[in-house]
């Protein structure tokens, strides 16, 4: 792969991964994303980077990036990790990097409801026994009541990284042991959101809510990587300074937003897409059917999300990308395209 116009990438290591095939995106389709090909000299030499919130397909983005040896940042927050598979870096580290001085933001999106149900999904396995790390040395609590395992998930204090880990493991249990049930788990979750303090459903709001509580994905969205400051500025302000290209690629509408992103980049339409699903443990994939959430599920957890709509309703009013709607991935109708 090369970019367009004859502009060069800077190689990098690239990993072999399994593949599916995608569709190249129609040139009519092109010219509604706001695409505008004349531009494509304006991409030279520019640093990009990958803000990847959790289960928005971000990872298929950084795979696929790698796999073609195109040089950028990701940037995605995961036990205190920048991605998958890789050594562990503070917290800290991952804000400042979050925040360094890039010219190309690219921002997989989704529906914060959808993101959750399938953050609990993946976080969700029997007795909390954390998959994410199957070297881990966490031993649930054996025949521990249900009150021993919330109060051990409520009370733990976060530290130092050490204590960080006790916490995520403790919680994973409690999520567990509170919302075990096979298919419903996920409902009685977004319900217990809405329910009295006390018992599983402060289980839920910390889960939910608690970004330093250990469950990642579960609670560091929109409003979490966003959000993330230097104290002086966010990483959405930063992203709508003057000069700053931003390009946002919705899971819901992925096939067409990435291939507009690579045609935005000046880059040749990609024959393959890298999908990571396969590197995934088993247990993982338990839950992923468990999706259907009622009515009172819902409007609790889009009451509990509301910064997180708000986040992507700001991205919306300066992304490139005016192909899909930065909150359900949608398409645009034509009265919108020209705002």
């Amino acid at each position: 792969m090369k970019l367009l116009l004859g502009l060069p990438l800077l190689l990098v290591g690239a990993a072999r991964r399994a593949e599916v095939a995608t569709g190249r995106i129609a040139p009519d389709a092109l010219s509604r994303a706001g695409i505008d090909l004349s531009t494509c000299k304006s991409m030279a030499n520019k640093s990009i980077v990958n803000l990847h919130t959790g289960k928005t397909a971000g990872n298929t983005i950084t795979l696929t990036f790698e796999e073609l040896n195109l040089s950028f940042t990701a940037v995605h927050f995961y036990a205190g990790r920048p991605q998958h598979g890789t050594p562990d870096i503070p917290s800290q580290a991952m804000t400042s990097l979050a925040l360094a001085d890039y010219d190309v933001y690219i921002v997989p999106t989704r529906n914060p409801v959808s993101r959750v149900i399938s953050a609990f999904n993946a976080l969700h396995t029997p007795d909390g026994a954390a998959w994410l790390n199957p070297a881990s040395p966490f031993v649930p609590i054996s025949n521990a009541t249900v009150d021993g395992i919330i109060s051990n998930a409520m009370n733990v204090t976060i530290e130092a990284e050490l204590d960080a880990k006790q916490h995520h493991y403790a919680l994973l249990q409690a999520l567990s042991t509170c919302f075990p049930q096979l298919p419903g788990g996920v409902n009685a979750f977004a319900e217990a959101l809405a329910g009295p303090p006390g018992g599983c459903n402060d289980v839920a709001r910390r889960a939910l809510l608690d970004t330093k509580a250990g469950t990642v994905h579960l609670s560091q969205g929109y409003s979490f990587m966003l959000g993330l400051t230097n104290g002086s500025t966010t990483v959405l302000e930063k992203m709508r300074q003057k000069g700053k290209r931003v390009f946002h690629v919705a899971q819901e509408n992925f096939d067409a937003d990435f291939a507009a992103m690579w045609r935005w980049l000046c880059m040749e339409t990609p024959v393959t897409v890298v999908d990571h699903a396969e590197d995934l443990p088993l247990p993982q994939c338990l839950r992923h059917d468990d999706v259907n959430i009622t009515a009172a599920g819902r409007a609790a957890l889009e009451a509990y999300l509301a910064d997180e709509y708000h986040a992507l309703a700001v991205l919306s009013t300066f992304t490139e990308n005016k192909n899909s709607s930065t909150v359900d991935g949608s398409t645009r109708s034509s009265v919108d395209l020209h705002r």
